[in-house]
């Protein structure tokens, strides 16, 4: 496969997937550390921490680090998610010195100055204020809220206003001290990449850490059938149904992505078809599910005017349940798979892709799954694992979020 697993004497993993006919490559700074590991009183820290690692370094000011990765005509972002937090560059491979450099520099030795703590934390306050105003975006981190109440998965990840205005320069430093440390770390880089040159680089650049707190593990969440309406002066209803869905862990997870693929998951499925193509009630309509290590959600979103909401309810009620008794037949589960086959493929040719695809396998799994396995792991889906699947995840009463015109 061309990649290669090395951990590193103080805990840190080193994973590298050398494709030889590629001059770029993507390289990711992988961080135990998100909303599951933070406390009620400073939710939305990790996020916050996240915004802080841009403010600028011992050796380095906010602007120097974003000149010298766009000196080199690179890419540099980060990202904070219920599980882990990344910060990533994409560049050419000769430069990938640098982007170790920064990428640690920024984990490490972040000044955190007061004056930028004061500064981000308007930023991410309207930020906040911003997702809020996107009825589109804001119902499904809604529909996780209200399907997972009372677990800490099922908080925002970006905190709310008071747990923000709360947060103070200790507690980020804290918050560091304790999550930004080697055993908690996998460094992921695909492309023009040398693992031995990266292992080298790594070893220099990771030398200042030191062991930070045991990471808690969570019991798994408890999917909670509930309705919230938000009343917004807009001119459609989005709506989000949240079902139970699978963990990282879980072997049906396979079988739900195929269910996902049928029912929502691009324009010649059941749902799309039905309800946007049919009979013109949506323009968008779709489903995806996300997953964590300790559970997951399945999700149906639609976006439609407050007059054909019941329909369209009613509707994709309808399909659902028609998945669930009937089932589908061989030819729908095969052209489900040479869907996923034939996207996983397409992906495969970013470099970034395989970066966070090793890196999520590594992270959840402890070891990397090949293409080919993950593919013969669709292929193996039978129609009964089909009907298990559906009847497991999409026959319990559903979780519905409803933002706009809603009586």
């Amino acid at each position: 496969m061309g990649i290669v697993v090395e951990q590193l004497s103080n805990g840190l993993k080193i994973v590298t997937e050398h494709i030889s006919q590629v001059e770029s490559a993507a390289i990711g700074l992988w961080i135990n550390a998100g909303l599951e590991s933070e406390p009620d009183r400073l939710l939305g820290i990790s996020h916050y921490l996240e915004h802080m690692l841009f403010k600028g370094t011992e050796r380095r000011t906010a602007r120097q680090i974003s000149e010298e990765i766009d000196g080199v005509g690179g890419l540099l972002n980060a990202l904070t998610d219920r599980e882990y937090t990344c910060i990533h560059a994409h560049l050419l491979g000769e430069h990938l010195p640098l982007a170790v450099d920064i990428l640690f520099d920024m984990a490490i030795h972040s000044r955190l100055a007061p004056e930028d703590v004061e500064i981000e934390r308007e930023v991410i306050i309207q930020e906040s204020r911003r997702l809020e105003d996107n009825p589109e975006e804001y119902v499904h981190d809604l529909a996780v809220e209200t399907a997972w109440q009372g677990h800490p998965l099922g908080r925002s990840l970006h905190g709310d206003e008071e747990t923000i205005k709360a947060v103070s320069r200790e507690d980020l430093l804290a918050q560091r001290r304790s999550h930004y440390a080697p055993e908690k770390m996998l460094v992921v880089a695909a492309g023009a990449v040398n693992h031995g040159q990266l292992i080298t680089l790594v070893e220099e650049a990771s030398a200042g850490l030191r062991p930070g707190l045991p990471v808690e593990t969570l019991p798994p969440p408890s999917f909670q059938s509930r309705q919230k309406r938000i009343q917004r002066p807009i001119e459609q209803v989005h709506l989000c149904l949240a079902l139970p869905g699978c963990s990282q862990m879980d072997e049906d997870r396979y079988a739900l992505a195929l269910c996902d693929t049928l029912l929502g998951g691009f324009t010649s499925s059941r749902l799309f078809q039905e309800i946007r193509e049919k009979r013109g009630l949506a323009y968008s309509i779709g489903s995806y599910s996300i997953s964590c290590r300790s559970g997951g959600l399945f999700f149906i979103h639609a976006g439609t005017g407050s007059e054909n909401l019941s329909k369209v309810l009613d509707l994709i009620q309808a399909e659902i349940g028609r998945f669930c008794q009937e089932g589908v037949s061989e030819t729908e589960l095969s052209r489900a798979k040479a869907h996923v086959r034939a996207s996983l493929a397409l992906a495969r040719e970013s470099t970034s892709f395989r970066m966070q695809r090793l890196a999520q396998s590594i992270f959840y799994e402890g070891k990397v799954i090949s293409h080919r396995k993950l593919v013969q792991r669709f292929e193996r889906v039978s129609l009964e694992d089909l009907r298990r699947a559906a009847k497991r995840f999409l026959s319990p009463a559903p979780t519905l979020v409803a933002v706009g015109p809603v009586e």
